[in-house]
């Protein structure tokens, strides 16, 4: 041990080994090798071994040291391994998101901003409230004690603020309150008459409102399934299907996005996106299977169709079932109407070329859709008045089996 007991501190030298003095510190710097075991690649043998194999004892405690060194070194290249790894996935992840992000700089239907990050429209309430608190105050301030006037003026001052600065549900308090007077003025019943309702003789006496006509946005649908609008222009409505977004890998969803992205930058006309849920009744479908059934010749299949039935009688009964369905309404506004015996003419010609327009856009838009692997195909007559019928009446059941109004009803063969 006496080569061993020569050596500086801070070294460590094998007393067998011609090697030079290694210098310790932090395993795993540069120009700094790990020890390892006899025969290491390094040129370093350990010293805790002899020229033999056999273990040696070190009785200075850099032994010791040497030891936690190296599971320190080991340790700390696992961790920056790891750590590489975790920030290589997690720029992968993040690139991914990356491309799937939409930036809107502002909100484009924002109003602009006059003065004090205050819109027109809550200057001129805020102007106006000013105004009258004003007025009330020059007339009443000599006459009326302040506490008196102030009761007076606060409400007048708090109801101008609420209105200027309040939102509910997105709107402003000042339009919800508009769009309740339009609310009250309206009737509240509605017949169908295409001369309006006419008031009672002046010997009957009617209490509350008298009912008011029903307007329909359509005015008739065309034989191609176009609808003409009551106040002017067509439109054409496109039935599509979904896909499976969430299963896509970040490449796919990106080039989804893209597709969909160029088909609403074509858009040169608005359009509408629907989404329609409605309940569906499956007990006239559970019927007629059960009618049906007697009719079959193996009594297998009977068997079969019976249990089929009783499966939809109480599916029907222990679920909500809904029918969702994804509609693309593509309009064509028409110019100015012309007057006169002129309007009578054009009419023809233009609903004419207005129902052109909007079908070949309904047509462009099957076609983008499908580059995004959507089936599309755009509704017929009978699908659209079905569509507005369903619209109209939204939470009543939608019935399976039933016979259109126009179709002829049949007894079929009961041998």
């Amino acid at each position: 041990m006496a080569g061993l007991a020569a050596g500086t501190r801070g070294s460590i030298v094998h007393p067998l080994s011609t090697a030079p003095r290694v210098p310790t510190g932090r395993m795993g710097e540069p120009g700094i090798p790990c020890p390892t075991t006899p025969g290491s690649r390094d040129g370093v043998t350990n010293p805790s071994f002899d020229a033999t194999g056999r273990r040696m004892v070190l009785r200075r405690p850099h032994h010791r040291h040497l030891v936690v060194h190296l599971s320190a070194c080991h340790k700390s290249y696992c961790g920056s391994k790891r750590l590489v790894c975790s920030e290589r996935r997690h720029a992968v992840r993040h690139t991914s998101k990356e491309r799937l992000v939409a930036k809107i700089p502002t909100d484009v239907e924002m109003p602009d901003k006059l003065f004090a990050n205050l819109t027109v429209r809550q200057v001129a309430i805020l102007a106006g409230t000013g105004v009258l608190a004003a007025w009330v105050y020059l007339v009443a301030g000599d006459r009326l004690p302040v506490p008196v006037l102030v009761a007076i003026v606060l409400p007048v001052v708090a109801c101008g603020c609420a209105l200027a600065l309040g939102r509910r549900d997105g709107l402003s308090l000042d339009r919800l309150v508009l769009h309740a007077f339009a609310y009250l003025r309206r009737d509240r019943k509605l017949v169908t008459t295409e001369e309006g309702v006419l008031p009672p003789p002046a010997w009957c006496r009617v209490r509350g409102r008298l009912p008011g006509g029903l307007r329909l946005p359509v005015r008739a649908i065309r034989e191609d399934g176009v609808m003409e609008l009551a106040e002017g222009g067509t439109a054409a409505v496109v039935r599509a299907g979904t896909v499976a977004f969430g299963l896509r890998t970040a490449e796919e969803q990106a080039a989804l996005v893209g597709v969909f992205a160029g088909w609403l930058n074509s858009l040169d006309a608005p359009v509408q996106i629907l989404l329609q849920a409605r309940p569906v009744d499956l007990s006239d479908l559970a019927d007629m299977v059960i009618h049906t059934a007697g009719r079959l010749a193996d009594p297998a299949l009977e068997q079969a169709a019976r249990q089929h039935a009783e499966f939809l009688t109480e599916l029907s009964t222990t679920r909500d079932l809904l029918t969702r369905d994804v509609l693309i309404v593509v309009r064509h506004q028409d110019g100015e109407q012309p007057s006169g015996w002129v309007r009578k003419s054009r009419r023809t010609a233009r609903r004419g070329s207005s129902a052109a327009i909007v079908t070949r856009r309904a047509e462009e838009a099957v076609r983008s859709l499908l580059g995004l692997g959507v089936h599309a195909s755009v509704v017929g007559a009978e699908d659209a008045r079905d569509l507005l019928v369903r619209s109209l009446s939204p939470r009543r059941p939608e019935p399976v089996g039933i016979a259109r109004p126009d179709e002829l009803i049949t007894l079929g063969d009961e041998t």
